[in-house]
């Protein structure tokens, strides 16, 4: 309570009946002030509550494994991709060089 609320109740009660009245406000203060604080920090205490951090590790580890999952199998069809390539790179090679041949096509010609 300010001071101008307990002089204005101290000329009409009293000063006994005005420190009486004025314990009991604080005291009220007290409890809602407590029961708010209790009220917080029960929120924030279920925010933490190991089933919870439980449960979030798990469906960050499932996301990490399906993650990986697609990692892998975009690195394995990137292997069979290039050693699909180099085993048709000495076919292709070939069949260059005598497409080449056939058309007479030597030095700078092959070029143009």
């Amino acid at each position: 309570m300010d001071k101008s609320t307990e002089k204005r109740i101290e000329e009409r009660i009293g000063k006994e009946l005005s420190k009486e009245i004025k314990e009991e406000v604080d005291q009220e203060v007290r409890r809602e002030v407590k029961k708010e604080v209790t009220r917080k920090l029960s929120l924030e205490l279920q925010k933490l509550h190991p089933k919870k951090i439980y449960e979030g590790t798990v469906s960050k580890t499932k996301r990490v494994r399906d993650e990986f999952k697609n990692q892998m199998a975009i690195a394995i069809t990137a292997a069979f991709a290039f050693l699909i390539a180099l085993s048709w790179r000495t076919p292709i090679e070939q069949l260059v060089n005598k497409l080449i041949e056939q058309l007479g096509l030597v030095g700078k010609e092959i070029f143009i």
